[in-house]
């Protein structure tokens, strides 16, 4: 069975970093919806680990020679695998909010295929990340929340539980309920939709 979705054939980059003991680490964004079965194309593998390491992560990375470009230290940084092709990249996103930090902590993980090989894979579990997007700035991520809300992968009701329990964003709460309503997609998401 083919992996689903196509950026986590980029994570066996990662392999110095995540042989550390001890590191919590999951995959989030699209790769991490694809795993609970709603896919949107993207090129790049966003993965997430705890702000305190960073150093190590870093270290483990340049020791075996992998190259990253510093996009916002100390926050996000990117491994671009070939250049020619800048969209697919790894970025290495280092948390320190609740809800990425929780995700982080209590991924859900099962075996996919990875670049042809069975691996174990984490990734955020599905109410974590709808609250991760919902509490994002970019409609594209409130549009993805609303995809995987009509195709009824998580409960609403469980989200806005999440969501009061991380300190109730009034923004994040206000998306949910457009969202539950119906009332919630872009007008470039509803465009996407259609085609």
């Amino acid at each position: 069975m083919p992996s689903p979705h196509p950026a986590l054939d980029l994570l066996p980059r990662l392999d110095p970093a995540l042989a550390l003991d001890d590191l919590d680490w999951a995959i989030g964004g699209a790769a991490a919806m694809a795993l609970h079965g709603y896919s949107r194309h993207t090129d790049d593998l966003d993965v997430f680990f705890h702000g305190d390491d960073g150093n190590r992560v870093l270290h483990a990375l340049r020791r075996a020679g992998v190259v990253f470009a510093t996009i916002a230290d100390p926050y996000h940084y990117a491994i671009f695998p070939d250049l020619t092709h800048p969209d697919r990249r790894i970025d290495l996103l280092f948390a320190w909010d609740d809800a990425e930090s929780d995700a982080i902590a209590f991924p859900d993980e099962r075996v996919v295929e990875v670049a042809g090989v069975q691996r174990s894979v984490k990734y955020f579990p599905i109410l974590l990340l709808v609250a991760c997007k919902l509490q994002s700035s970019r409609p594209r991520d409130h549009d993805d929340v609303a995809r995987m809300y009509e195709r009824g992968l998580f409960d609403p009701g469980q989200a806005q539980v999440i969501l009061d329990r991380l300190g109730g964003d009034p923004d994040a709460l206000e998306r949910l309920a457009r969202i539950r309503s119906g009332s919630a997609m872009t007008p470039a998401g509803r465009r996407q939709r259609g085609r």
